[in-house]
């Protein structure tokens, strides 16, 4: 399975990791999908 085969919003969490100089936690990942920051959804 490639990046191709998933659903648009995980292919878009594989860039925003593959970009990252370090390895992200999911509060550093989630605004950079331009989504709220919010504990109780990541």
């Amino acid at each position: 399975m490639t990046s191709v085969d998933l659903p648009p919003v995980y292919r878009d969490i594989v860039d925003v990791v593959d970009d990252a100089p370090a390895s992200l936690q999911a509060k550093q990942i989630v605004p950079r999908l331009g989504l709220a920051a919010v504990t109780s959804k990541t």
